[in-house]
C-alpha cells in the first residue's frame, strides 16, 4: 500500500490576480492545506545507474473550472519497501474562493515512479492526468489515467499508455526527460489533448539516446458517458498502445467502468489490423 513519504509540507498557495483595473492590478494568496507531502529525489530507469532528474515538488500549471481549481505535482512516496523513495503524482480539485481541497488523490504504484504529472478536467468533472513512468521494460514512457464526473471521489483509474520508452537515457547534469507534462481541453468538442516525454533511441550506450514528446487525444461522449479512447482523426504517425497496463493496482484506483471498457473494445472493432488494442496518437 503506498504512503506519502516524512512529510515536510503541508500547505501550499495559489494567487488570484484581478486585472480589472490594469493601472492597479492585485495580487491576492489564499492558503490551501493539502495531504503532507516532501520532494521525490528522482527515479531509476533499466539499463543503468543513472537516476532520471524529476525536478521538485512545485506545482507547473493549473485548470480552472466551475467545479473547481485542477493541478498536480511530484510528491515523495514509499511502498512495502519503506527504505526506498518512490515518486508520486499528488492530485488536486481545490475551491479557488476558499482554499479548501475538494478532492485529492495520491497515484502511483508500488515498487515503481510515476512524475511529471498534468491534470485537467471538463466542467462536467470528467478528468485525465498525462505523466510519465517507467512501466515498460524500465524505460521512461507517456502514460494517462482518467475519471469520469460519476466516479468515486479521490481516484483515478488504471493507467493507458500513449507511448512506450524505447531505451536508457542520460545527459548531464540533471538528466531530465521532462520535467512536466502538458495537458489541455479542445473546447469545440471537449476533447483532452496531451503531451508528455518518452526515452527515444534503444542504444545499449544511454549517452547516445535521446527523448522525444508523444501526443494524443482522449474524448468523453458526455457527463457520464464513456472515454472513447483513441480518435479517429488522430493521425497514425505513431501508434500508442491502449491496452492497461499489467501492473499491481494499489490504494488510489479503480479498474474502468464497463463503459471505459466498452469503449476500448469499440476502438479494437474499429482497428482489425495488427495494432488491434492500441491508439492512433502523433509522436513529434
Amino acid at each position: 500500500m503506498l504512503r506519502r513519504a516524512i512529510p515536510e509540507q503541508i500547505q501550499s498557495r495559489i494567487w488570484q490576480v484581478d486585472t480589472n483595473d490594469i493601472n492597479a492590478v492585485t495580487f491576492n494568496p489564499i492558503q490551501v492545506t493539502t495531504a503532507p507531502y516532501t520532494n521525490a529525489q528522482g527515479a531509476t530507469q533499466a539499463g543503468t545507474t543513472a537516476m532520471i532528474g524529476i525536478g521538485d515538488s512545485r506545482f507547473y500549471s493549473a485548470t480552472l473550472q466551475s467545479n473547481g481549481l485542477w493541478t498536480a505535482h511530484n510528491v515523495g512516496c514509499v511502498g512495502s519497501d519503506p527504505n526506498t523513495l518512490l515518486s508520486c503524482v499528488d492530485w488536486l480539485d481545490i475551491d479557488p474562493a476558499t482554499g479548501s481541497v475538494l478532492q485529492e488523490g495520491l497515484y502511483g504504484f508500488d515498487g515503481t515512479y510515476v512524475y511529471a504529472g498534468d491534470i485537467t478536467a471538463d466542467a462536467y468533472g470528467n478528468t485525465v492526468l498525462v505523466f510519465e513512468a517507467p512501466f515498460d521494460a524500465g524505460y521512461v514512457g507517456a502514460y494517462y489515467a482518467a475519471r469520469q464526473s460519476s466516479d468515486p471521489p479521490n481516484v483515478l483509474s488504471q493507467p493507458w499508455r500513449l507511448k512506450r520508452g524505447e531505451g536508457c537515457y542520460e545527459r548531464s547534469p540533471n538528466n531530465v526527460v521532462g520535467l512536466h507534462s502538458a495537458l489541455d481541453m479542445d473546447p469545440r468538442d471537449g476533447s483532452f489533448w496531451m503531451a508528455a516525454a518518452y526515452s527515444k533511441g534503444n542504444s545499449p550506450d544511454c549517452k547516445t539516446n535521446d527523448w522525444s514528446i508523444a501526443i494524443g487525444a482522449v474524448t468523453f461522449g458526455g457527463p457520464t458517458a464513456a472515454a472513447q479512447l483513441g480518435s479517429a482523426r488522430a493521425t497514425a504517425t505513431a501508434r500508442t498502445r491502449a491496452a492497461e497496463a499489467q501492473l499491481s493496482m494499489k490504494g488510489g484506483v479503480h479498474r474502468p467502468s464497463k463503459a471505459l471498457r466498452h469503449a476500448q473494445r469499440r476502438a479494437d472493432a474499429a482497428d482489425p489490423g495488427p495494432n488491434r488494442g492500441e491508439l492512433r496518437g502523433q509522436t513529434r
